[in-house]
């Protein structure tokens, strides 16, 4: 029969949970607690590793790529060395065609070229093809409109017709390895620096009669 405290309430009496329903209930909760925080561990591990996964590749990339770019240096140098050492062993033989010329009409003007030599001449575009053997060298000059040749030795004097149509004695010496020196003792007299520059790719003349002075520069083909 209820009691009569839960008769005037109206409300049936709350009845304390037993003891071993509690500590089920405790031991839930910690199951539940432990469960949330290793799933939340779990979650942050596998972020780290991504991470950690991306930053990798992105160093390997790095490193492949800084090992691409090494091994292009390394070959453009050996190509360039192996380029060197083929102009080095070929010297002064080869063939040159004319890149660059600065007031070579002047220069013409000065020796007494005529007004339509040195237009064609100054119109032309020449290859310049030189033969060496020991002491003995030829040079040909082949222009759209003349080809020439000299053949010499070192020292020695020559006759030489000039573009005036002037025949004069020439000597060639050489300055170094690199170097040749032309001088004609016609009137007016010239001078004609022939040099080899930028490891032998290039011919570098210099022509000088009084004041006037021609540069030009040709590539080897």
């Amino acid at each position: 029969m209820p009691s009569r405290s839960a008769l005037s309430n109206g409300h049936p009496e709350e009845q304390p949970l037993p003891q071993k329903h509690t500590s089920r209930l405790f031991i839930l909760l910690f199951i539940l607690l432990v469960s949330v925080e290793a799933n939340t561990l779990s979650a942050d591990c596998t972020g780290s590793d991504h991470h950690h996964t991306h930053s990798g590749d992105h160093r390997h990339q790095l490193k492949r790529s800084t090992d691409q770019e090494t091994q292009a240096d390394s070959a453009n140098s050996a190509k360039k060395e192996t380029l060197s050492n083929t102009i080095t062993m070929a010297g002064w033989n080869g063939k040159f065609e004319l890149e660059s010329s600065e007031n070579f009409d002047e220069f013409l003007k000065a020796l007494g070229v005529g007004f339509i030599l040195r237009n064609a001449a100054k119109m032309s575009t020449p290859t310049v093809e030189i033969t060496n053997e020991g002491e003995a060298y030829s040079m040909k000059t082949v222009t759209t409109f003349k080809t020439s040749e000299i053949k010499f030795n070192l020292g020695q004097e020559f006759d030489e017709t000039r573009m005036d149509g002037v025949t004069v004695k020439t000597t060639v010496t050489r300055d170094g390895e690199t170097k040749l020196v032309q001088k004609q003792s016609g009137e007016p007299p010239c001078e004609i620096v022939r040099e080899l520059v930028d490891d032998g790719a290039k011919l570098k003349t210099v022509c000088k009669t009084g004041e006037v002075i021609s540069t030009r520069v040709y590539k080897r083909l």
